[in-house]
């Protein structure tokens, strides 16, 4: 996964993370961040709850039903947090509609610095099954989404593909899937 993360910051220049799922939070598991030439403070922390970030709920988008229920659940009893976006299943469920339609979630956050914009895009298993999150770490003042999907959403795209292939060459994965 290195090597495409490396690979796609040479092209789009900003810095990228691959997530994966571990238990109820999203973990950072890949960084090209030394090596981009676009320098931004990182998050403190490299364990995310899924439910509160952009990337949980990219991985979330792509569960079947059931499945993304039963996490949700899981989640929201083990967090004293308000959770207001997960409170009318059926909104919920239309998010998640329009996430898996555009094909990527895109969140605003004011940390670790003021306008920091994270665009999440699943790896997908080829039947279609989350195996992690891409996420490209901008600027909402310098990237606007016409741009990302314009220019860096494509290319964000064939990168996450291209460390889906990779990883499904190499890994046992297929063999835990439910």
């Amino acid at each position: 996964a290195q090597r495409h993360l490396n690979s796609l910051c040479e092209i789009v220049k900003w810095p990228a993370e691959l997530l994966v799922r571990d238990g109820l939070s999203m973990l950072i598991e890949g960084s090209n961040r030394h090596i981009s030439p676009i320098s931004l403070k990182s998050f403190e922390q490299k364990r995310f709850p899924i439910l509160n970030t952009g990337s949980g709920q990219a991985y979330l988008a792509w569960l079947k039903e059931p499945e993304r229920r039963e996490l949700i659940s899981a989640a929201l009893a083990t967090t004293s947090a308000p959770q207001a976006f997960y409170a009318d299943g059926e909104k919920t469920e239309q998010v998640f509609q329009t996430i898996r339609q555009t094909g990527y979630t895109l969140r605003d956050y004011d940390t670790p610095i003021e306008g920091t914009r994270l665009y999440s895009v699943p790896l997908l298993h080829q039947d279609g099954y989350p195996i992690a999150v891409l996420v490209l770490v901008t600027l909402r003042d310098v990237v606007s989404t016409v741009h990302f999907e314009e220019k860096l959403f494509p290319v964000l795209m064939q990168a996450a593909k291209e460390i889906s292939r990779d990883f499904q060459k190499y890994s046992k994965f297929s063999t835990l899937l439910p």
